[in-house]
C-alpha cells in the first residue's frame, strides 16, 4: 500500500488592520485577510469595507452589460432596436442636461463661492478601528534599520494606558500622561517585525494604532522576554497593606464614595446621608477638591472622613492592557508620591485639617510595588468588596443596570454565607454620566434603610486601619 502524502500545512495569516489577529476570512474582492472584527456581509458576501463592496457592485453591473450587449451582437433584429432605444435614450438625457444647466446658471455665479470643498477620505484611516485616536510616529513603515534596538513613540489620548505589541504580542505597556508615549529600546527579534500600539481608556474605550513594518538589516535581539507579571488580583486581595473587607463578625457595612472629576450627584447624596443620619468614607482626587472646594468643605462640616484618591486618576498598571497588575511605564515612586502629596495638600488648604492615611488607587490598579511606595507616606490601601457599578453609563454595556437593579444586587449581597454582608465596602461614585432617574440619590435611601431593616449599622473605613503604636 503506497505511503499516503502528507497533508499540506494550513498557511497562517493575519488581519491587514489588525495585525496581532488572527484572520478568518478574505474580502471577496480584493482578498486581503480579514479579522472577525473586520468583517461586513454585504450581497451575500464578505467585504473589507463599503469601498470594496462598491467596487464589487461596479464589477458586476459592468459584467451584466457586457454580457447582454454580447446576446445583443448575435442577433441583428435586436442589435438595430437596441441602437434605436439607446438613440432616444441619448436624446431625452441631452434635453433634460440642458435644461438642468440653463436653471442653474441663475444660482451659480453668487453660490458656487460659498459651497465647501470636502477634504478626500484617507482609506487607511477609514479601516481603523477608531481613526486619530492614536497614531505610531516611530518607526515609519517599512522602514530599515541597523540597530538591534529601536524607540517606538506615538500619540495617544491623554491618560490612557498604550500596549505595545511586536509580531502579535503584547511586550510592554506605558501611560500616555501628556497625549504621547514612548517606549525607548524595543528590541527587534526577526529579519521583518510588525510593531502596531493599542490604547485603553477609563471608559472601556479601545482602539489599534497604524501598525509599522520594520527589516532589521544587521544583528537581531534576542526574543524579549514576556512582561513580568508583578500581581494577580488574587495575590492583591491577600494582601497585609489592602483592606478590602472588614470584620465578618460584627453587622457592619461601610458606605464609601469616590469622587474624581465629576460632582453632579454629590450635593443630593450628601442631603440624603445627612437625613438619614449616616456618616460615610469619601475618596477624592486633588483636581475634585480644586473644582469644588465648598463641596469638600461641607463632607467635612457633615462629619464624613476623606481618604486620598491620587491628585489626576491616572492608570497605575497594566490591567487593562493584559488584566495584570503589572507597574506602568512612567509610574514610579516619586511619580505616585507626588501624586498623593499634592492631593493632600490640596486638602489641607481647603478645610484646614489632614486627610485619613488611607487611599484608593484609581480603576483599581494596584500592586505590592506601588502599595509599598504609599506605605512609605504612611498610606494604607482601601479597596472595596462590592462595587455599585453606578458609575456604568452607557446602556450597551453588559455591566449596566438600572438603579433598582443594582439596588437589589448590593442588599442581596452575602445572603447565602451565614455572615451576610458583615464587614462589607460599598463603592459608590460622587459623580455620574447617568441620566435622571437613573442616579445613585434616587436609590441611596432605600439602600440605607434597607440594611437596617437586615440589622447593620454603618462605619467608617478608618476604623479598619491597623492601629499605629504612639
Amino acid at each position: 500500500m503506497p505511503a499516503s502524502k502528507p497533508k499540506a500545512k494550513k498557511e497562517k495569516f493575519f488581519c491587514i488592520t489588525h495585525p496581532t489577529r488572527r484572520a478568518r476570512r478574505r474580502c471577496y474582492f480584493c482578498r486581503r485577510p480579514l479579522c472577525p472584527r473586520c468583517q461586513f456581509r454585504l450581497s451575500g458576501h464578505i467585504f473589507c469595507g463599503a469601498l470594496c463592496h462598491n467596487r464589487y457592485q461596479r464589477w458586476v453591473r459592468r459584467e451584466h452589460w457586457r454580457k447582454t450587449a454580447a446576446r445583443v451582437a448575435a442577433h441583428p433584429a435586436a442589435r438595430w432596436t437596441a441602437m434605436g432605444l439607446a438613440l432616444a435614450v441619448l436624446a431625452v438625457t441631452a434635453y433634460l442636461s440642458l435644461t438642468v444647466l440653463r436653471s442653474s446658471e441663475l444660482y451659480a455665479e453668487n453660490e458656487l463661492a460659498a459651497v465647501p470643498v470636502m477634504p478626500e477620505l484617507d482609506v487607511d484611516d477609514a479601516r481603523w478601528s477608531l481613526p486619530g485616536l492614536i497614531r505610531l510616529t516611530e518607526p515609519a513603515d517599512r522602514s530599515e534599520t541597523t540597530r538591534s534596538l529601536v524607540p517606538v513613540r506615538g500619540e495617544a489620548p491623554a491618560g490612557a494606558i498604550v500596549g505595545l505589541y511586536l509580531n502579535g504580542e503584547l511586550l510592554d505597556a506605558a501611560l500616555a500622561a501628556d497625549g504621547t508615549f514612548s517606549f525607548d529600546e524595543v528590541p527587534l527579534p526577526k529579519d521583518a517585525n510588525t510593531v502596531q500600539v493599542r490604547y485603553y481608556d477609563r471608559y472601556g474605550t479601545s482602539a489599534y494604532s497604524n501598525a509599522a513594518l520594520v527589516f532589521a538589516r544587521g544583528r537581531t535581539a534576542q526574543k524579549p522576554r514576556p512582561m513580568r507579571v508583578a500581581e494577580t488580583p488574587e495575590e492583591i486581595s491577600r494582601a497585609a497593606n489592602h483592606i478590602v473587607r472588614g470584620s465578618r463578625a460584627v453587622r457592619v457595612v461601610y458606605l464609601t464614595f469616590d469622587g474624581g472629576s465629576s460632582a453632579n450627584v454629590a450635593e443630593e447624596t450628601l442631603r440624603m446621608l445627612a437625613q438619614h443620619r449616616v456618616r460615610a468614607t469619601m475618596f477624592l482626587t486633588g483636581r475634585f477638591i480644586e473644582r469644588y472646594p465648598y463641596i469638600v468643605r461641607l463632607i467635612v462640616q457633615d462629619g464624613h472622613e476623606v481618604g486620598n484618591h491620587t491628585d489626576s486618576h491616572p492608570h497605575l498598571t497594566t490591567f487593562a492592557a493584559n488584566r495584570r497588575h503589572q507597574t506602568l511605564n512612567g509610574v514610579s515612586r516619586a511619580f505616585l508620591h507626588d501624586q498623593l502629596q499634592k492631593t493632600s495638600a490640596l486638602f489641607e488648604e481647603a478645610t484646614g485639617q489632614e486627610m485619613q492615611k488611607m487611599w484608593r488607587a484609581p480603576f483599581g490598579e494596584h500592586n505590592h510595588e506601588i502599595r509599598r511606595w504609599a506605605e512609605e507616606l504612611g498610606y494604607i490601601h482601601v479597596g472595596w468588596t462590592i462595587d455599585s457599578l453606578d458609575w456604568v453609563a452607557k446602556r450597551d454595556s453588559h455591566l449596566y443596570a438600572p438603579m433598582r437593579s443594582i439596588l437589589e444586587r448590593l442588599l442581596s449581597f452575602g445572603e447565602e454565607a451565614r455572615w451576610g454582608a458583615s464587614g462589607s465596602i460599598v463603592l459608590m461614585h460622587l459623580g455620574t454620566e447617568r441620566s435622571p432617574p437613573e442616579r445613585l440619590p434616587e436609590i441611596l435611601p432605600d439602600l440605607i434603610e434597607g440594611y437596617r431593616a437586615r440589622g447593620y449599622r454603618f462605619g467608617l473605613a478608618s476604623e479598619l486601619l491597623p492601629r499605629r503604636r504612639p
